[in-house]
């Protein structure tokens, strides 16, 4: 896309009009399932906000449960889990890159994984 970076957080509005059209199209292009807001300030200037809204398709079943727990904010549950889940990706990402030249092959892993694990267990007394 490249008009428009996320750290950005305003744009001028008679400068940047044509590159953010170009951009809601590309965003449209692919088909994304967001919804973008973007607000004018005094100035004219165009505001881009810090969040985005996401709509998320889910089971009627699972919203019916969702709704018995009217005190749970669900839009932060879904922040933290996405957050966790990005952190976990860029984790094995790391890995995956460290490891890439390894000559280990998974039964070796395994060995060593359990060895791991059975000096963890010695160590709090659990066998």
């Amino acid at each position: 896309m490249g008009y428009w970076d996320s750290s950005t957080e305003i744009l001028d509005f008679n400068s940047s009009f044509s590159a953010l059209s170009s951009w809601i199209v590309s965003a449209k292009d692919l088909n994304k399932s967001m919804n973008l807001l973007f607000l004018l300030n005094t100035r004219g200037d165009l505001i881009m906000p810090k969040t985005i809204n996401v709509t998320l398709a889910i089971p009627k079943e699972v919203k019916e449960k969702m709704d018995s727990f009217r005190e749970i904010n669900w839009s932060e549950v879904m922040r933290q889990t996405l957050s966790e889940k990005i952190q976990r990706l860029n984790l094995l990402k790391k890995l995956d890159e460290l490891t890439a030249g390894s000559k280990l092959t998974d039964d070796d892993i395994r060995r060593i994984s359990d060895k791991v694990k059975e000096g963890i267990a010695r160590r709090h007394g659990l066998m």
